[in-house]
């Protein structure tokens, strides 16, 4: 297609239940979209995953630089990454155009993905599922075979339900083909490997060994070639030597033992916020601890809607949306005093009205 030309694709409620789809996040649908390319890093994209997301390529557009829309409404953050993600059941509709010209959109430097939410019909319908995986149907990785580090435990177990229908109140209101109803809900609850390469972590750290703690580093004096360059120097000890006097001289501790009345006892009680090694590690006693823990995520989203038909002409609707995310993250050696927290919540409503004036004019 030329640069000039709308490129356009839609992806139908059918399409968005039958796909089977990265992290149960509609918007990774538009990957199978004409002329889109995902840049996002090898691995699930998870609903609340922004960047991920958001990590695609429009007809050669600058990656993250789509508008993104719920409903017809924008859903980015300030640095256009996703913002709120509807739960895969609530989705009717992705659409995927490039170089939109249509006068209605803009704040985009590529493509719009626009994400149509289902409503309410006649007919009661509605959906529940249970995705689940277990680390003990996983392999280890390979590398950290090699090492001997374990398997770190894992799941990702996400959930939910859809439902909508008419709104009927028994010998009240009777709201076929007027007003109608929908919801979803959706939880998430998962961990993952902390030492995750996919997500920038490391398999190996290093951790002081139980005679390091007592400042006994002697083994340090004893890598082959280069113990002499671990050698510990009293920092009490300085005299200043040479011609000119400006030359700083310290005494070696003997052995590269820290006597133990030069221990401070709050880096002794920090140490026991370290693990021992749990492998063998380098011979200077780098890399002699294997990363185990996980990350873990607790996710909730729900979404709303209401249609309706004030009369033939007028179609009147209303979604409010919020999903929030807590995630433990980094913790690397299973101690709280390790690791950071990440909060994400996105609170969102759409009302639409739209009113037929004639055939050609709405």
């Amino acid at each position: 297609e030329s640069a000039n030309a709308s490129v356009g694709q839609v992806i139908s409620s059918e399409e968005v239940e039958d796909v089977p789809m990265n992290g149960r996040t509609p918007l990774m649908l538009s990957r199978i979209s004409m002329g889109v390319t995902g840049t996002n890093e090898p691995g699930q994209v998870r609903p609340f995953d922004n960047a991920g997301g958001a990590s695609f390529s429009v007809a050669g557009a600058t990656t993250q630089t789509n508008e993104i829309l719920v409903n017809g409404v924008p859903d980015t953050t300030w640095d256009k990454r996703l913002a709120y993600s509807p739960p895969q059941d609530a989705v009717q509709e992705v659409s995927v155009h490039a170089f939109e010209s249509d006068a209605a959109y803009g704040h985009t430097g590529g493509g719009v993905v626009n994400q149509i939410t289902k409503g309410g019909t006649n007919g009661f319908h509605g959906s529940i599922y249970d995705f689940n995986q277990v680390s003990k149907l996983y392999a280890n990785y390979f590398f950290d075979n090699a090492t001997g580090t374990p398997r770190t435990n894992s799941n990702f177990n996400q959930y939910g339900l859809s439902a909508g229908g008419p709104v009927i109140i028994p010998k009240v209101y009777n709201g076929k083909n007027k007003v109608f109803w929908f919801f979803a809900f959706e939880k998430l609850k998962d961990s993952d490997p902390a030492n995750a390469l996919v997500e920038g972590g490391s398999t190996l750290s290093t951790v002081p060994t139980a005679a390091e703690r007592t400042g006994n580093f002697s083994a340090l004096l004893a890598v082959p070639g280069t113990g002499a360059s671990y050698q510990f120097y009293d920092p009490a000890s300085g005299t200043l030597t040479g011609t000119s006097g400006t030359t700083i001289t310290r005494t070696p501790f003997v052995n590269n033992i820290i006597p133990a009345s030069r221990l401070n006892p709050v880096a002794l009680n920090y140490m026991k916020l370290y693990p021992l090694p749990n492998i063998t590690g380098q011979v200077n006693g780098e890399n002699n601890y294997g990363i185990t823990s996980a990350d873990s995520d607790v996710y909730d989203n729900e979404l709303g809607r209401m249609d309706f038909n004030i009369s033939d002409k007028n179609k009147l609707s209303y979604d409010f949306r919020h999903n929030y995310l807590l995630q433990h993250k980094n913790e690397y050696f299973n101690d709280p005093a390790f690791g950071l927290l990440l909060i994400r919540k996105n609170w969102g409503t759409t009302l639409d009205d739209v009113y037929t004036l004639s055939p050609s004019l709405i």
